[in-house]
C-alpha cells in the first residue's frame, strides 16, 4: 500500500517539475532573444549623423537607410548614409567618398534631412578612372546635408567618408541630436534644428522664469511648445500670461515652421 501510494504521488510531482522546466526554458529563451535583438540594434548604423567638425568616418551601406534621389545606375533603391552640419560663416567645404566595394556617389543637399534640394553632386573624381566621389564648394551660412550613396541600386558595402571645412557644431545642436528631445532623429532632422534654435534663445526669452527646455526632455513636453506636421516641426509657442520677463529674441526667425506665436500679458522688452 505504501508503494502504491508513493507511486501515485510521483505523477503530479513529475508534471509540476515538467511545467517548471518549461517555464524556465521560456524565460531563458526570451532573455536570449532580447539580448540578440539589442545586439543587432546596437550594430545597426545610424541613418542620419551629425558632423562635429572635420571628420573621417568609416561606414557601411545596407537596406536600413535609403536615398530619396531618383535611381541612376539601374532601377531599385539606392542605399545611403546622411551627414548633417551647419555653418555660421561662408566656408569652403571639401567632401570625399571612397569604397573598395562599390562605385560611390555624393550629393550635397540644402537643409537638414534626406529630402532637401540638391545643391551639388558628383559621381567619379575626374581623371584616372576613379570610382571615388568628391565635392569641393564654398557654402554660405546655413544648414546642409551630405548624402553618401552608390551609383548602382541595392549595393551593399563599406565606405570611407571625409569632410573638411565645417567647424565643430554648436553645443545646442549636439544636445538636441544626441539627447532625448526627438525620439526618431532620422525622421525629424528639422525638429532637431528647431530644438537647437529654442535652446539658444531660452534664457533670453524667459528671463527669470524657469522653462523645462533641455536635452533630456522630449520636445513635445516642453513648456509652451506645440509640434505637429509631417515631418514634425515646432508649429506653435504659447506663453500667454506666464510672466516671461526677458526680451523677444531675433533667433525666433530660425523657426521656419512656426505658425503661431502667443506672448501677450508678459513683461518682455
Amino acid at each position: 500500500m505504501n508503494l502504491a501510494r508513493n507511486h501515485s504521488l510521483t505523477r503530479p510531482l513529475s508534471g509540476r517539475l515538467f511545467l517548471i522546466v518549461v517555464a524556465v526554458c521560456a524565460v531563458l529563451f526570451a532573455l536570449l532573444t532580447a539580448s540578440l535583438t539589442d545586439s543587432v540594434q546596437a550594430r545597426t548604423p545610424t541613418c542620419v549623423q551629425l558632423l562635429d567638425g572635420p571628420s573621417t568616418i568609416s561606414g557601411a551601406w545596407d537596406s536600413s537607410c535609403l536615398s530619396e534621389n531618383p535611381p541612376i545606375g539601374g532601377e531599385g533603391d539606392r542605399y545611403a548614409r546622411f551627414f548633417v552640419f551647419s555653418l555660421e560663416t561662408e566656408t569652403e567645404v571639401i567632401i570625399e567618398l571612397s569604397s573598395d566595394d562599390q562605385d560611390t556617389y555624393l550629393y550635397l543637399l540644402n537643409g537638414w534631412g534626406k529630402s532637401g534640394d540638391v545643391l551639388n553632386f558628383n559621381d567619379d573624381i575626374e581623371r584616372h578612372g576613379s570610382t571615388s566621389s568628391r565635392i569641393q564648394v564654398v557654402l554660405e551660412p546655413g544648414d546642409y546635408t551630405i548624402e553618401a550613396t552608390t551609383y548602382k541600386a541595392e549595393k551593399r558595402g563599406d565606405f570611407t567618408f571625409t569632410v573638411s571645412g565645417p567647424p565643430p557644431e554648436l553645443q545646442s545642436h549636439r544636445d538636441c541630436f544626441d539627447g532625448a528631445v526627438t525620439a526618431v532623429r532620422n525622421d525629424d532632422p528639422h525638429l532637431v534644428l528647431d530644438c537647437a534654435a529654442l535652446l539658444n534663445l531660452r534664457d533670453e526669452l524667459s528671463g527669470d522664469v524657469t522653462l523645462n527646455w533641455s536635452n533630456d526632455v522630449p520636445i513635445q513636453d516642453w513648456d509652451g511648445v506645440v509640434t505637429n506636421g509631417s515631418p514634425r516641426r515646432v508649429a506653435k509657442l504659447a506663453f500667454v500670461g506666464t510672466e516671461l520677463n526677458g526680451s523677444l529674441p531675433a533667433g525666433l526667425g530660425r523657426l521656419d515652421g512656426l505658425m503661431e506665436l502667443h506672448l501677450s500679458d508678459n513683461d518682455l522688452t
